[in-house]
This record gives structure tokens, sequence and C-alpha cells, in this order.
């Protein structure tokens, strides 16, 4: 039988005896069903995310930041910002191999620490483990971690380490604790904010049970309480010394998200193929509660209570980062499992849970593979269309179906010519004051907020280009045929939409290349070709920025000279 009792300090006085053999046996199939899980990074160059190819380019500025090969449109601004872990830690891989590599390796070991840090809270819990370690490998590839929201995931494998620290360390000294917690509490800053609030959510929820549960004296709890706001206060003062930001941006509520963050739990890329993995797995939940062969505990309870709570009360954007409450599903798969566990000796429900929960991770990492294989060929074709833009042009993004998850990770692929081509592309990942790579102050009139981070869509382009007057139109799209010398349009090949003013470079089965080929000045109310007299058309992509002899003079590049290089306006 499996001994619940609510005090962990109770609890520790309680072993409960497994043979070596189980213990190899679970450990054996956790480690390979781990490996097969992760075996997708193993067969690309670059894993096909939403959001990872962003940050692979936000990567590239910072390792090269500072050398011959740095991007003359962006600078590297560092203050005590939250949200860093690839920051700090990827461009000190990067020291001894390559960014791409760098960035998968950061990849995995987010991956290897949702898992052990899964385990790791279910062993202290419950002195065994169960149910942590399938519920966290199911969980890879679903919503927010299939989008390649990594800091997150780093920062959500930590806050997992952290919060079965607290457990264990309950009896040891004060100051013991304070220095693990505080710790802790600064790797998590740097890493995500949103795993800091997961790990403070989750403890205060346990320090509250032994409240109402009436464990211990309110006045008892005091002390833990005190040991962990302290460091919290001292990391958040540092911060705002030192002009940092946790976020900025509006408050957004989207309660479609809600739902729809449940039944993207365990894939992001296929709605069918999670809804039905999801159906699969509350239909066994709803088996096993109901013939008493899995219990939850009564702490367990209280703490889904309180993130069901978190889940609907919190809105969808916050401090200008989208998907909060999904994050909360995510969070509730990880930690739950471990104040869950099998309530008799029958094998049959561990046979079944572990039976099932393979089998899906089976499907998931074949699905995930053969989508990521997909693009390797396509991120090779994008590759190569770097090589046709001149060097140090601005290139915006355009296109994008919304609709088909399969195609997300081609949406941000484009951002990789801040590196291959020192182009300056605005829907890179660039935030003043919440990240270190920025825009250098001349070019700001290109910065982008959410939700324009992603493709601009193709109806507003043509709205644009035609001289309709949109309202709250973000500045860095307004007159694009102007500002702009190359568009990339990614989603399936479409016939030139532009054919007046932009032609065809390059083609992938996934994006398509274009160049804009005529001047324009700003007319009356809409944007007209400028007649040049020798009938050429100075553009920024046909002058060689590398000679360092540009100027900008009423919206035309001229050459003018002397005087230092600097990228047009």
């Amino acid at each position: 039988m499996l001994i619940v009792i609510s005090d962990y300090s109770q609890r520790n006085q309680v072993a409960v005896p497994r043979s070596a053999r189980e213990l190899i046996a679970s450990a054996t199939v956790i480690a390979l069903l781990t490996l097969l899980a992760i075996s997708p990074s193993f067969l690309v160059d670059i894993p096909a995310m939403g959001d990872y190819l962003n940050h692979l380019a936000r990567m590239h500025l910072l390792v090269t930041d500072k050398t011959a090969d740095a991007n003359p449109y962006y600078q590297v601004h560092w203050a005590l910002y939250s949200n860093l872990a690839m920051e700090i830690l990827v461009p000190q891989l990067a020291r001894f191999m390559s960014v791409e590599l760098a960035m998968k390796a950061f990849l995995i070991v987010s991956q290897l620490l949702i898992v052990t840090g899964a385990i790791a809270v279910e062993l202290a819990i419950k002195r065994k483990h169960e149910i942590a370690g399938l519920a966290a490998i199911i969980s890879l590839y679903g919503t927010p971690f299939g989008w390649g929201l990594l800091n997150f995931q780093f920062g959500m494998g930590l806050a997992l380490w952290a919060i079965a620290s607290w457990f264990i360390l309950e009896t040891r000294k004060w100051y013991t604790r304070l220095a693990v917690h505080s710790i802790f509490l600064f790797c998590l800053f740097f890493a995500h904010f949103f795993a800091v609030g997961i790990y403070g959510a989750t403890i205060a929820l346990y320090e509250s049970w032994r409240i109402f549960a009436r464990t211990v004296e309110a006045k008892k709890v005091a002390w833990p309480i005190a040991i962990m706001v302290a460091p919290a206060k001292i990391v958040v003062a540092a911060m705002v010394m030192t002009g940092g930001a946790i976020g900025n941006g509006r408050i957004e509520w989207q309660p479609v998200s809600k739902l729809l963050s449940i039944f993207f739990a365990i894939n992001a890329y296929n709605f069918a193929l999670s809804l039905s993995c999801v159906a699969i797995l509350i239909a066994l939940l709803y088996i096993l509660f109901r013939e008493g062969a899995l219990a939850i505990t009564p702490l367990g309870k209280w703490i889904a209570i309180g993130f069901l709570s978190l889940f609907i009360i919190l809105p969808f954007r916050i401090f200008g980062t989208a998907y909060v409450d999904v994050r909360v599903v995510t969070a509730s798969m990880l930690i739950l499992p471990s104040f869950m566990g099998f309530s008799s000796q029958r094998q049959w429900p561990k046979i079944l849970m572990v039976a099932i929960g393979m089998a899906i991770i089976i499907v998931n990492a074949a699905y995930v593979g053969s989508i990521w294989l997909s693009y390797r060929g396509e991120y090779l074709a994008l590759k190569s269309s770097f090589g046709l833009i001149k060097e140090a042009s601005v290139v915006l993004v355009g296109g994008g179906n919304e609709s088909d998850f399969t195609e997300i990770p081609m949406h941000h692929a484009p951002t990789l010519a801040v590196h291959y081509s020192k182009a300056l592309v605005p829907s890179l990942y660039t935030v003043r004051g919440l990240r270190p790579v920025e825009l250098r102050p001349e070019f700001r009139n290109f910065d982008v907020s959410d939700p324009f981070y992603g493709p601009t869509p193709l109806p507003i382009l043509k709205a644009v280009a035609s001289g309709r007057d949109i309202p709250s139109i973000p500045q860095f799209i307004s007159r694009w045929p102007q500002k702009y010398d190359y568009l990339y349009l990614v989603g399936p090949p479409i016939s030139n939409p532009f054919p007046d003013f932009i032609e065809e470079v390059a083609q992938g089965e996934r994006f398509v290349l274009y160049r804009v080929t005529k001047c324009w000045s700003v007319g009356a109310d809409k944007l007209e070709p400028q007649n040049e007299p020798n009938g050429v058309c100075q553009r920024r992509s046909e002058i060689d920025l590398r000679s360092g002899q540009q100027t900008i003079d009423g919206g035309l590049v001229k050459s003018r000279p002397g005087g230092s290089w600097r990228p047009p306006l």
C-alpha cells in the first residue's frame, strides 16, 4: 500500500522498500524513453520549432558582437534582465562548438532537466518513482515546449529541482535552506521569470496547506516564508537599480487559448494527434481513479486547486509575455503526478499506464521527427538564399499561415539573415530593456512590438502597397516598399503578389525570396515610383555597402566621399 502523509517531516520517517530489480527496470525504461523522445534533435542540424530559429539568430549576434563579423544594425546592451538562460549559456558553449550545435545542446539539456526534475520532485515527495517521469517525457513536445520557448523550458526544469530541494531540506538548518533556496532563486530569475512564479506558487501552496491541514502552527510557517521571500526582494531590487526589467506591454485575455492549451498539451504541431492523446490520458485516469487503483493525496488536491485557480485568473499575455496561462497547464503536468500514486498492489494499472505512456511517447517522437526532417532540406535552401541578399540589406518577412501549425517553424527562419547576410530583419526578437540584443538607436524606426514579430500578413502588405490607410499600422510596416530591399514570403509559394515592383530571387517549398526592384518616393497619399535621371534605381541593395561611403538624403541612397560607414536608414 502507498502510505500518504501530508507533512514532509512525517513522511521522511517512512521508507517504502522496493527491490533493486524494480528500480533498475524503472530507471532503464525511463532512460530509453527519454532517449527516444530527444532523438529528433540528433537527426537534424536545426530543430523545426516555432521560436527556435529566432533565438538561434539572436545567439549568432551575441557570439559575433564586437568582432569583424558583427551585424552593423544591432548592438548588445546587458542589464539585470530575467529570461536570459540561453543568452548566458549558449555563447559560452559556442566557444567550443558551432552556434547551431550549442543551441541544440541547450535544448537537450533543457529537456533532460524537465524529465529529471519531475522525477526528483516525486522522489522527494513519495520516496519512490511511479508516474512523474512518464508525464514529463510526454510533455516535451506539447505547448509551450514544442514552440521553442527554450528559456521557459530550461527555467521550468530548474524550478522542478528547486521544488524538490525545498522538500528534501525541510528538516535541515535554516541557513542551509536559505543558501540553497537563494542559489536556485538567483538561477531561476535569470532563466525565466515565470519559472520563478511556478516555484513560488508551489511552495506557497504547500506551506498554506500545512496551516490549513493543521499539521503545523501558523507561526512556524512564518520562517520558511521569510526564507522564500527575502532573496526574491534582493534580486528584484538589484534589477531595478541596474535598469533591468521583467517585461512590459499590454495585458491580453484570450479565453479560447485556455481551452486550446489543454488540447495542445501533448503535441504542438498536430491538433488531432494531441487531442487524441489527451482524450486517451483522460480516459485512462478516469478508469484508474474509478477502480481505486490510483489516488491523489490531499496535498495534491490542494495544489491542483491552486493551479486551476491560477489557470483561470491569469491572462494570456502579461509583462509582454504571451501564453502565460498555457504555462500553468504544463507546470501541472510536471508537478501533480508527484502527488499521485498507485493505491493497490495490483499490477495491471501500472502495466496499462506504462503501455499507454510508451505508445504516446513513441508516436509523438516519430511525428515530431518526421516534421523536423521535412524541414532539413528547406533550411538548407533558405541558407543558400541568404547568399543572394546584398550584405547589410533590410529584409521584411511576410505571409505565413497561423492555422497550419506544421508551417510555423518557417515563420521566423528568415531572421537568420541577420547573421548570414548581416541584414536588418525587424521580426527578430529585440525588445529594448528585456533582451540584450537590440537595434541601434538610429534604426529604431524598425522596432517591432507584439503581435507583429511574426510574418506580416499578406493582406496588410497589399493594403499598404496600394496606399490604403490602415489604423494603428506599425511604423516598420508603413510604406514598406520604400524601406525594404528584400521580401520573404513564407508558406507554400504563390504567384508574385506585387509584380510591378518585386522580382523573385529564390524559392523553396515553404518560402519565396523577392527583391524590391523599383525606387519609391512618398506621394500625396500613396507610394509612387521614383524616376532617376539615368533610369537606374540606386537602392541600398544595389550599392556596394562594404565600400563604406554611403549616406541618406531625402529617402534615397546617395554616395558621398570620406567618412565612416554606417548602414542606411
